[in-house]
């Protein structure tokens, strides 16, 4: 997926997804989120979050979370 999503709900940290000491999640939750499927390792995944909408995805970002699946280099 690239490009711009917005997520109008709450994200927040929650014990519904059934792994030890809970995962990040939203209320209510987003199917196009679950939609997500990693192919083959090693992945990378890299998330830009604002607080604002930007006019253009490539502007500066408050916060950026990159997870790394498998050996990634």
């Amino acid at each position: 997926m690239k490009g711009q999503m917005p997520i109008p709900r709450l994200i927040h940290s929650g014990q519904g997804c059934g792994f030890p000491g809970g995962c990040n999640n939203t209320s209510p939750a987003i199917p196009e989120l679950a939609q997500i499927k990693i192919d083959r390792l090693p992945a990378r995944l890299i998330v830009l979050l604002w607080k604002r909408a930007p006019r253009a995805a490539s502007g500066p970002c408050d916060i950026t979370f990159t997870i790394n699946y498998g050996q990634v280099r």
